[in-house]
């Protein structure tokens, strides 16, 4: 029965996913995106006092027992405009697949207690965080924390409309080798289950 229900679970964040797509690329009204700045003070209170991550979502803990995964960090840059930032460390070798899995997942998860959750805050109703604003990196070890090398991948990030995986060498492990998909494909991916991905 649990394991149906994960399942079931699971089959939800895939359609969820998928179906976010169209919606992904949406830009706010010229309005929402000058008062950027005010929400600054906003933001820094809602990543320190909110709880995105927790024990509620079978799918999430399933994820984190799985793969030995915990959250690294999590915090909001100003650049080009608001950027809530959160990293994970996942203590266990994964795939590609596994890797879109998670981040897909963990960003459907996050970004729907963020607007869920928006006004608490004091966000005006109105006010959409999307895609753009959310990033999300995973650090990926040994069990032991040891690095992993190519075509094993030692990093893997998604931000805006994009996931990015990425290897290293033994012998520049300074030096990334990256390759970049599409949300529309990784969730594709997905749904095809391409299993034993490495890079």
């Amino acid at each position: 029965m649990k394991s149906s229900r994960k399942q079931g679970l699971f089959v939800f964040c895939v359609i969820f996913a998928m179906t976010s797509c169209s919606s992904r690329c949406q830009t706010r009204e010229e309005s929402q995106n000058e008062n950027y700045l005010n929400f600054l003070p906003l933001c820094s209170e809602m990543m320190t006092k909110e709880c995105f991550i927790d024990d509620k979502n079978e799918i999430i803990t399933a994820m984190k027992q799985k793969y030995s995964m915990y959250l690294l960090s999590k915090g909001v840059t100003f650049s080009n405009g608001l950027q809530l930032n959160f990293s994970f460390h996942v203590q266990k070798p994964i795939t590609k697949q596994e890797a879109r899995m998670i981040l897909i997942i963990h960003e459907c998860e996050i970004f729907s207690k963020i607007n869920n959750n928006k006004e608490k805050w004091g966000f005006p109703r109105n006010f959409q965080f999307t895609p753009n604003d959310l990033s999300i990196t995973l650090f990926i070890t040994n069990p032991d924390g040891g690095d992993r090398y190519h075509p094993e991948i030692c990093r893997a990030e998604i931000s805006g409309t994009k996931l990015i995986y990425k290897t290293t060498t033994k012998t520049d492990p300074s030096k990334y080798k990256s390759v970049t998909e599409s949300f529309e494909d990784a969730t594709h991916a997905m749904v095809a289950g391409k299993k034993g991905e490495k890079y």
